[in-house]
């Protein structure tokens, strides 16, 4: 089973977790991970199967490449600004060099682009 996420990509059917250290309870068929985030990957990244696609907030990105536990970011540029929100990579302390792999340009204006963090 396949679903769309809001760019209107195509999604393949995954395990889905919930990083939280205020819920209680998360919808079904979801998995709460609350806690030591680096240990809880750690175990999702042994676990069978091909990649963990992290769709989250700027807190959970900057733990998590803070952690180093990154290889990938997918980075959507919509064709519209702001002029407010929350930095995503605010507190991350290093510099960090990243190679484009892939981009898609969608009939929208929206911009994919794919980098290796290095």
């Amino acid at each position: 089973m396949q679903g769309m996420d809001s760019a209107g990509m195509d999604l393949p059917k995954m395990e889905e977790y919930v990083f939280s250290n205020t819920l209680t309870t998360v919808k079904e068929g979801y998995h709460l991970i609350s806690g030591d985030i680096s240990k809880a990957v750690h175990e999702i990244k042994i676990k069978p199967g091909k990649n963990i696609w992290m769709f989250g907030g700027a807190e959970l990105t900057k733990s998590l490449m803070n952690l180093k536990l990154i290889d990938e970011i997918h980075l959507a540029v919509h064709p519209l600004l702001l002029g407010a929100g929350k930095h995503l990579f605010k507190d991350i302390p290093e510099r960090i060099q990243l190679k484009l792999f892939d981009q898609k340009t969608y009939s929208s204006g929206l911009v994919i682009l794919k980098y290796q963090i290095l």
